[in-house]
């Protein structure tokens, strides 16, 4: 059986989705740990459940970015080893951003949970920090839907 361009692009561009969704979620749970770790120790200063489910809410957020791109690339009509490159790279970038995101604001929220606890004029603070460690799996998804952008295209 010979492998043909068309179904060697074919095979690349699948192979993105499931890395990018694997990325994220290996991120994203490495994340939960560490934050669930930080909750459970700032439950034994104070019980708040809102300052709980935040880090939560936050760490979970770059693995939906993950399925946004998923449902943007997957129906995409891929023509040439270009597209398929095309696919593979902006799940890529957004696999790796979501990942790196999900990890950091986990283990920023182990930290920034005790501290909340603590000191209570630290609540702005907190959920400043959840919100600029999502920024980077935001940006990998903007640089993601502007890669995927020219799938198609000549």
């Amino acid at each position: 059986m010979e492998l043909d361009e068309k179904t060697l692009s074919l095979i690349i561009s699948k192979l993105g989705p499931g890395l990018m969704i694997s990325l994220s979620a290996i991120g994203g749970g490495l994340g939960f740990i560490a934050g669930s770790e930080g909750i459970c120790k700032a439950a034994e200063n104070v019980v708040n459940t809102t300052y709980s489910l935040v880090p939560i809410i936050f760490i979970t957020a770059p693995t939906m970015y993950s399925v946004i791109l998923y449902f943007m690339v997957y129906d995409k009509k891929i023509e040439s080893l270009k597209d398929g490159l095309l696919v593979l790279s902006a799940c890529v970038v957004n696999g790796v951003s979501s990942g790196v995101a999900g990890y950091s604001i986990g283990y920023s929220a182990k930290v920034a949970c005790v501290t909340r606890s603590q000191q209570k004029k630290f609540n702005s603070i907190f959920f400043l920090i959840l919100i600029f460690g999502e920024v980077v799996g935001l940006l990998g998804l903007v640089c993601a839907m502007a890669i995927s952008s020219s799938i198609g295209n000549e």
